[in-house]
């Protein structure tokens, strides 16, 4: 992947973002030290500390942009859903990213063992819990039904 220098932070911010993203998901959250994000993403420490907390921040927004992603995904994929069930419909092909991506079943297994009974902290951690708690509760309503993207209207 290349890499744009630029003086603008948001770019710094996406270049970490986007490192991170790819080191996580291959080398595994607990596998991947500061050192090589700021080697990946061109950047010193202090830019990272700047731009988020801790390396756990920055593992929120990589799963955030994991689901966003699947939402983008599922909005251009399928026939118009109503809004309501966009987020369930993300959820399921989060899930189903999980089920067949090793590298991506990794980075949601230790998410998962890091926190098994975790009380968030703050929004975006509760939300990110909610649409995975919803992503798996979604993935057994179709194991049992085998029509979950049939009810939704999604392969119309």
């Amino acid at each position: 992947m290349p890499v744009y220098f630029s003086e603008n932070g948001i770019d710094t911010r996406k270049a970490i973002l986007n490192s991170c993203s790819v080191l996580f998901f291959e080398k595994g959250y607990h596998g991947t030290s500061i050192d090589d994000i700021c080697q990946a993403a061109h950047v010193n420490r202090g830019s990272i500390y700047y731009h988020f907390k801790d390396k756990e921040n920055i593992r929120y927004e990589v799963m955030w942009d994991t689901i966003m992603e699947q939402l983008s995904r599922v909005r251009n994929a399928c026939t118009p859903i109503p809004q309501k069930y966009e987020y369930l419909a993300a959820l399921y092909a989060v899930w189903e990213q999980i089920c067949v991506d090793k590298n991506t079943q990794r980075f949601f297994v230790e998410y998962s063992r890091d926190y098994p009974v975790y009380s968030p902290r703050d929004n975006l951690s509760r939300t990110i819990i909610m649409l995975l708690t919803i992503a798996i509760g979604f993935f057994f309503i179709h194991i049992i039904s085998g029509l979950v993207f049939i009810m939704f209207g999604l392969m119309g």
